[in-house]
C-alpha cells in the first residue's frame, strides 16, 4: 500500500511539473496565439549586425503569461550620444469576440527618456498570421486616416525581418528593413 501511495504522489507531482513547464512555455496546441508564440517567444531579439559607438539599437523579448493568456513583450531603444533608454512594453491578446489577434504598445514613462517631445500614446492594431510571419495594422492616434502597417517574415526560426510602412492621405512611406537575430542565453 505504501508503494501505491509513493507512485500516486509521485505522478502528482510529474503532472503538476508538467503542466506548470507547458504553461511556462505557451499556450496550449489549438490556442489561437500558439503559432505566434512559436515565432517570438524565448530568447531575447537583437539586431543582426555588430553594434557600433552610439548607434540606437533595438532588443526585444516576449514571453506567454499564462495569468492572461496572453503574450507579454518588451521593445528596449538605447543608445545614441546621450545614452537614451526608451522602453516600450507589447501585448498580443486573443479576442474571442472578435475572432481575432489584438496587439498594444505602451511607452513605460518610468522607463523613457524624451527626445524634444511628450510620450507617445499608447497604439492598438490588430495582427494577422501568416505561413512565413505576421503583419501588425495600428491606425495613427495622431492622424486620422493614417495607418502604420509592419510586416514581418523569418527566413529561419531565428531571423527576424521587419519593414514598416505609414500610409495615409494618398501617401505611402516605406521605411528600411530591420534585421534582428534571436540570442538565448
Amino acid at each position: 500500500m505504501k508503494l501505491l501511495k509513493s507512485l500516486v504522489v509521485a505522478a502528482a507531482i510529474t503532472l503538476g511539473a508538467s503542466a506548470s513547464a507547458d504553461d511556462a512555455a505557451g499556450p496550449s496546441v489549438g490556442h489561437p496565439l500558439a503559432p505566434l508564440c512559436d515565432l517570438i517567444c524565448g530568447g531575447t531579439w537583437d539586431y543582426d549586425t555588430p553594434p557600433y559607438p552610439d548607434e540606437f539599437r533595438t532588443r526585444m523579448t516576449f514571453a506567454w503569461n499564462a495569468d492572461t493568456a496572453s503574450i507579454m513583450g518588451q521593445s528596449v531603444r538605447s543608445g545614441g550620444i546621450a545614452g537614451i533608454r526608451q522602453v516600450t512594453s507589447v501585448t498580443f491578446a486573443y479576442d474571442a469576440d472578435a475572432d481575432t489577434i489584438t496587439v498594444t504598445r505602451a511607452s513605460d514613462e518610468a522607463n523613457w527618456t524624451k527626445i524634444g517631445g511628450e510620450l507617445p500614446p499608447a497604439v492598438s492594431g490588430t495582427l494577422t498570421l501568416a505561413d512565413t510571419g505576421f503583419q501588425m495594422r495600428f491606425e495613427s492616434a495622431s492622424t486620422p486616416g493614417e495607418m502604420m502597417i509592419t510586416a514581418v517574415r523569418f527566413e529561419t526560426p531565428d531571423l527576424w525581418i521587419e519593414r514598416s510602412e505609414i500610409t495615409g492621405n494618398g501617401q505611402s512611406t516605406l521605411g528600411t528593413e530591420q534585421r534582428y537575430v534571436r540570442k538565448t542565453e
